[in-house]
């Protein structure tokens, strides 16, 4: 399982170079798109052949009393033949025309992005978080109680969190869950009789906490 320490790297990098492709994707086609429709006027058209197998949706229209026919790559689920859309037509060469597909576009890839970069930024300050934690914080042994797997997937790999019970001095049990682990730890944590985890605490804060699974990540031998 020592692979899980190179993933979990791999995760956050994964995460910030995913963001940082869609954020400028996105912001790089609403820029063309933008930068297109500040000298192009807006007009109507009818679709006239879908774009089916990549032979291109076609586009009938008029301009300045002329008819014009263009193919467009993009596609939009909403579209049908007969439907009368929106164009921006360049009007130093009527034939070039554009759709609103690419201001679209850029509304969807630009937040995408950002979630991706923020997600490897959270990521990535929890881990020195924990990392500070092992030093500054409050250390108590928690028994497992659990492994769930979670939402996220790279590469075919889902992540993993080992979950942790401990019962405090006041009575009441905390539960606490560790960093993604990319390889499911189950049959790991029971080969090797592991039954409970280090949890540092930030003194009687007990939200912010780091489950130490050091002895997975470093230790364990690798799983096929």
């Amino acid at each position: 399982m020592r692979r899980n320490k190179a993933l979990m790297v791999t995760s956050v990098a994964v995460f910030l170079s995913m963001g940082a492709v869609f954020a400028a994707t996105g912001i790089g086609l609403y820029a063309s798109f933008a930068n297109f429709r500040s000298a192009a006027v807006e007009t109507e058209a009818v679709i006239t052949q879908l774009n089916i197998g990549g032979s291109g949706t076609v586009f009938a229209y008029q301009f300045n009393g002329a008819e014009y026919r263009g193919h467009n790559y993009n596609s939009n689920g909403a579209w049908y033949i007969g439907k009368v859309v929106t164009i921006y037509v360049d009007p130093a060469d009527p034939g070039r025309f554009r759709t609103d597909v690419f201001k679209r576009l850029g509304f969807i890839f630009t937040p995408v992005g950002f979630a991706f970069l923020l997600a490897g930024a959270a990521v990535k300050i929890k881990q020195s978080g924990g990392k500070k934690l092992m030093v500054t914080g409050r250390r108590v042994t928690a028994d497992i109680t659990d492994v769930v797997r979670g939402s996220v997937r790279i590469n075919s790999r889902y992540a993993h969190h080992i979950i942790c019970g401990w019962r405090g001095p006041d009575g009441k049990i905390y539960r606490f869950k560790s960093e993604a682990l990319w390889t499911k730890p189950s049959a790991e944590l029971e080969r090797r009789g592991i039954k409970n985890l280090p949890v540092y605490i930030d003194g009687d804060n007990h939200k912010k906490y780091y489950v130490d699974v050091g002895i997975l990540t470093e230790k364990a031998a690798d799983l096929t």
